[in-house]
């Protein structure tokens, strides 16, 4: 029976690791968007008048 439960613990276990490098991978290319945007933004406005190739 405690057998049981350990097993159950452990796959639990496992799939919450599973879920934290997924949002950590997702919080990680969000802010890589957020950078390029940042970028893209900062490109075009130091680029005033001028015809620079953006991203």
């Amino acid at each position: 029976m405690a057998l049981h439960y350990v097993a159950i613990f452990t796959v639990s276990n496992q799939q919450v690791i599973d879920i934290i490098e997924i949002v950590d991978e997702v919080q990680r290319s969000m802010e890589f968007s957020l950078f390029m945007e940042e970028l893209k933004s900062r490109k075009a406005s130091s680029a005033s008048g001028q015809n620079s190739d953006t991203f």
